[in-house]
């Protein structure tokens, strides 16, 4: 089905497969974001599902370790209401130590000075990044709090990257996370893209060959419905998808607005 449906409207490549898309306002969220986790810290970076945090994310870190100024960890583990600060320390170590066994680093008082002497080695931030921080428990936002401490007389600096929903952002300004908000670089974008109908017409484009128009595709007012219903463009890429299943099922092209609310009334509404 897909296969048909994508040679009866003459598209190239999914809208999934095309690059990122960049306007002033995500180039600037991109500077502020490189310098914050240059300086260290704890930085924050909160949207919707879809909304292309984790590109945004995954773009600025490309860059770092291409200037060579950061050494970039992850934290594996699914279950983040069990991520506890014992497995935040394996994390790191787990990347930058050779031996297999980290065991020996990770009793009391050697972990934290296993930490520093690494931070001292390599001469470089290590950055270490958590998605869907927003299940995180206090317990280990303020644990992070402490161990981001531990850079302060050394030659590397510490950065926590937490990546979450909007509601990480609310917790961290709740009165019992305060300390930690406060000493915290937020950022949010829900609001980068601000002309879906814009960027609607952009995916098409760069889907499809240059002798097509996206009112090929869609009509505009179509365009444009999808534009306005839509908050991020993660909703934008399914409900086009779904758009234009259904008019290549009924024989219709352009799409027209009607098959757009079509596909958008049962789970928009």
């Amino acid at each position: 089905m897909e296969v048909d449906v994508m040679n009866h409207f003459g598209i190239l490549k999914r809208f999934s497969d095309v690059p990122y898309f960049e306007n002033e306002k995500s180039k600037k969220l991109m500077d502020d974001l490189h310098f914050s986790i240059r300086l260290g810290g704890i930085v924050v970076v909160t949207g919707l599902s879809g909304s292309g945090k984790t590109t945004l994310l995954d773009k600025t870190l490309k860059k770092l370790q291409e200037e060579k100024n950061i050494i970039v960890c992850r934290s594996l583990s699914t279950e983040k209401q069990a991520v506890s600060i014992p497995l935040i320390f394996s994390a790191f170590f787990s990347d930058l130590v050779k031996e297999k066994n980290i065991g020996s680093y990770m009793k009391a008082e050697k972990k934290e000075r296993k930490l520093i002497e690494l931070l001292n080695k390599h001469k470089k931030n290590l950055v270490l990044l958590i998605d869907d921080a927003h299940e995180l428990n206090t317990q280990t936002l303020i644990g992070l709090k402490k161990i981001r401490e531990l850079d302060k007389d050394t030659e590397g600096k510490i950065t926590f990257i937490l990546v979450g929903q909007p509601k990480l952002s609310n917790e961290l300004n709740h009165p019992k996370n305060e300390e930690i908000g406060a000493r915290s670089h937020m950022f949010a974008i829900s609001s980068v893209l601000e002309n879906k109908a814009k960027y609607c017409e952009w995916i098409i484009k760069q889907a499809v060959s240059e002798n097509i128009k996206p009112k090929d595709i869609l009509n505009q007012d179509a365009i444009e419905l999808l534009g306005e219903s839509l908050l991020t463009p993660l909703q934008v890429i399914k409900y086009l998808s779904s758009s234009l299943q259904k008019a290549y099922m009924i024989g219709v092209k352009p799409v027209t607005k009607e098959i757009v609310q079509s596909v958008l009334v049962p789970e928009i509404n």
